[in-house]
């Protein structure tokens, strides 16, 4: 997210956490810490919180705030809460969001909403760069780009299974998982470390949604994992 901001010439960033779960604030300070080490500046932090009913605090305070981007990483409710609130006060800022605002079913009916984006998996609405992507898309009928990460799983457990001579006990699927780098799957390369038990180098798509309509615009390949 912040390579991609950093790529778009945006050099100042609010920044509206959802405290509500543990990857809403990570995907926060991740991007705060990343978006600095470029050079980019955290001109608003504000929270907010799913249940709290506190969003519209949080939207007045952004909206107050001179950005070139507003950051978030929310769902529920709150998305739309959030998105449609600086809407309706006139407030065009670009709003960023990570997977959890993807997708089109938390769109508002009024106002409808552009300058938005969301950095995911894989493109939903098939204009993803890789057709066997497209084509799972189409077969799951695809609301989100999470969905391409069941069958990346797969194709991974079947490296990991190979690597380990057949044998499918967890400690040495583990071990080879941690020796991942860039191994091909569906969703493109992934790698894994001893220290990061989670994917990282796969290159992310990135959603705009433009007059409520849903479009790829891009991919983006994080050159650095942040410490946080």
């Amino acid at each position: 997210m912040a390579e991609f901001a950093w790529r778009k010439g945006w050099r100042t960033a609010a920044v509206g956490t959802n405290t509500a779960l543990v990857y809403f604030k990570s995907v926060t300070k991740a991007f705060e810490a990343r978006f600095k080490q470029l050079g980019g500046k955290i001109v608003a932090n504000e929270t907010y919180a799913t249940g709290a009913n506190n969003v519209n605090t949080a939207v007045t305070r952004l909206n107050s705030a001179n950005a070139d981007v507003i950051v978030t990483s929310t769902a529920f409710g709150e998305l739309p809460a959030l998105v449609s609130g600086l809407r309706s006060l006139g407030n065009e800022t670009p709003i960023l969001n990570s997977w959890a605002g993807d997708g089109t079913y938390w769109l508002p009916k009024s106002p409808q909403i552009s300058n938005y984006y969301a950095v995911t998996f894989a493109s939903a609405f098939g204009d993803d760069p890789s057709r066997a992507v497209n084509r799972l898309a189409r077969a799951v009928k695809a609301g989100t780009g999470g969905f391409v990460t069941g069958a990346a799983t797969i194709d991974g457990l079947v490296v990991a299974i190979k690597r380990a001579k057949g044998s499918t006990n967890g400690a040495r699927l583990a071990a080879q998982l941690e020796r991942f780098k860039k191994v091909p799957t569906i969703s493109g390369f992934v790698s894994f470390s001893p220290q990061l038990h989670t994917v990282f180098g796969r290159a992310y798509r990135v959603i705009e949604i433009k007059d409520s309509k849903a479009r790829m615009v891009g991919t983006v390949t994080a050159k650095v994992v942040p410490k946080i």
